[in-house]
């Protein structure tokens, strides 16, 4: 698999999670390649995506929102903007392309995905 599709197959996340519905996110981003590829994700090459399929936004929108963990990173998009910060108290950046932030948010959630996953007892 290439960068370009890794990338590709990473922004349909949460669309895949919706669709197949018994998978970990640990194994949905093991699916994307991202793990062997890291380096290819970028802000700016998932922007790209994010660019060609708006409707992704708020596909993330929902997963940020979905999620039953005690820590972890959050997307919210607001009129005035969007917030992606690291939850419950952590890092926090305040976006006003939607685009931007939600790439952003991407790349942080799919990097603390793997982290956790390298982790004995990771996440499930």
């Amino acid at each position: 698999m290439n960068a370009d599709d890794m990338v590709e197959r990473v922004c349909f996340l949460p669309v895949d999670s919706r669709v197949i519905g018994t998978l970990s996110p640990r194994d949905l981003v093991k699916r994307t390649g991202y793990p062997q590829a890291t380096e290819a994700l970028t802000v700016d090459s998932v922007e790209g995506v994010l660019r060609r399929h708006p409707e992704l936004l708020k596909e993330w929108e929902i997963w940020s929102d979905d999620k039953c963990t005690p820590t972890s990173w959050i997307f919210q998009m607001n009129p005035d903007g969007c917030t992606v910060y690291f939850h419950p108290v952590g890092e926090s950046m305040v976006f006003a392309d939607p685009f931007v932030a939600c790439a952003e948010y991407i790349v942080r959630e799919l990097r603390w995905i793997k982290a956790i996953s390298d982790t004995p007892h990771g996440m499930d």
